[in-house]
């Protein structure tokens, strides 16, 4: 994933290896989800996430919403069953 974002930002492929050498580096959060949507009731406040990618794994409930920070704006993140949300972390900002 880290080549993909590296080649279509035009850099090289390898500028990022170093966020993810470590077998540590990489980890999955949270249980898996409960089949039944109506049980679905995990979340958090407003936040970022300090890593360097974070995948969502979209499905009917949602729950995702972004801030616009020029506007104080929240907008939600229509879900796509099935499609990912690739959502680059604190990481991955520019020094």
């Amino acid at each position: 994933m880290f080549r993909l974002i590296a080649l279509s930002l035009e850099l090289e492929d390898e500028c990022f290896d170093n966020l993810a050498s470590d077998p540590d580096d990489l980890s999955h959060r949270g249980p898996p989800a409960p089949s039944d949507p109506s049980k679905r009731t995990r979340g958090v406040g407003a936040h970022t996430d300090f890593g360097a990618l974070t995948l969502f794994l979209q499905d009917e409930v949602g729950g995702l919403a972004v801030l616009d920070k020029s506007t104080g704006s929240w907008h939600a993140v229509a879900p796509i069953k099935g499609a990912y949300v690739v959502k680059a972390g604190d990481l991955m900002r520019e020094s």
